[in-house]
């Protein structure tokens, strides 16, 4: 009887599986992955709604060997940045070193593995041009010779600096190399990049609207996102704070934030809750302030979370933490004292 079952069981898997005869209807796939100082970055997504219709654990599996499947260790570090993707971490890599990742689920004692991923070895060191690039109406589409913008990688994005925007219709996608074969835009028509607003992308997507202005554009190739922050509002000014439980939501002034280099901190900060919400916002005042673009999503040590422009308040667990924020991706990092995240 109970091998009955796990045919049967095996048989709903594989039909959940099944698209066109190939692995992209695994309710779990890694989209990109790399090891730096040590430590392995995992970006991927997952089917939520299969894995709860059925009642399935899921993970991942990693190991020096090809066949993480059957020798590979399980992926401990791994967040949800939303209701369907995620980030994993592998610490304590050693350099030089080729390891591989397979993405797994299954219920009882099946297991279905998906396609092993071999870990990127190169990643671009900060401040280095990048393939990719700015085209729109500031360069009338790359039609006149004048080449994209260049982006610049910073951490695991890539920024182009100063881009001028002065025409009444604006509008911009990114692509790769000043070329039309990899290139990216909004998931519809109409997406505006408002200042700090993110935009999500698809390969081949529609133009995105910008307002005239001068931008700093961030693109995310990990999240699939980019946002637009107006390049003359001088973040040095800018008086970044935690505003929440802790103060009563601006009874007090908010907890400052340091600034170090793009990201700000504020140092060993005491949540004696269970659940302890907040937002981060400037200059003690809603005018500008970031949250998450979902309701009720808790942030755990040593994960990130991207935020919104007026966004939901996030809720961290009792404990003390170190909490980092980037305002031009905009990403948040809660993490342990004394520990900088892996951008």
């Amino acid at each position: 009887m109970k091998k009955l079952l796990l045919i049967v069981l095996a048989v709903v898997m594989a039909v959940a599986c099944e698209d066109d005869g190939d692995r992209t209807g695994f309710p779990i796939q890694i989209h990109q992955s790399y090891v730096t100082d040590g430590v392995a970055t995992v970006y991927g997504s997952v089917n939520m709604e299969l894995i709860q219709q059925y009642d399935y654990y899921f993970g991942l599996k990693y190991s020096s060997d090809s066949n993480p499947a059957s020798n590979g260790k399980s992926v401990d570090r791994m967040e949800l940045l939303n209701e369907y993707e995620f980030v994993a971490y592998v610490d304590g890599l050693q350099p030089d070193v080729q390891y591989y990742i397979v993405p797994y689920y299954g219920k009882g004692n099946l297991v279905l593995y998906g396609d092993v991923v071999a870990c990127s070895q190169t990643v671009l060191e900060d401040g280095v041009v990048s393939k990719w690039g700015v085209v729109g109406t500031q360069n009338d589409w790359g039609n006149t010779g004048v080449p994209d913008t260049p982006m610049y990688q910073t951490g695991n994005y890539f920024v182009a600096y100063g881009v001028v925007f002065n025409n009444d219709d604006n509008r911009f996608k990114i692509r790769s190399g000043n070329a039309w074969d990899e290139n990216y835009g909004a998931l519809s028509d109409g997406n505006y990049a408002s200042d700090g607003n993110p935009v999500e992308l698809i390969a081949e997507g529609c133009d995105i609207y910008i307002d005239s202005g001068t931008y700093n554009i961030c693109f995310n190739p990990d999240l699939m996102i980019v946002n637009a922050t107006l390049s003359n509002s001088t973040e040095e000014t800018v008086a970044w704070g935690l505003c929440g439980d802790h103060n009563a939501w601006g009874d007090s002034p908010d907890m400052p934030m340091q600034k170090i280099g793009n990201m700000y901190v504020a140092y060993g900060v005491n949540f004696p809750n269970a659940s302890n919400y907040f937002k981060v916002r400037a200059d003690n005042s809603w005018e500008r302030n970031f949250g998450t673009p979902q309701d009720g999503v808790g942030v755990a040590e040593g994960s990130s979370v991207m935020l919104s422009p007026d966004g939901y308040s996030l809720f961290v667990s009792e404990g003390t933490y170190d909490i980092w924020l980037n305002p031009q991706t905009p990403m948040l990092y809660v993490m342990a004292p004394g520990v900088i995240p892996v951008l």
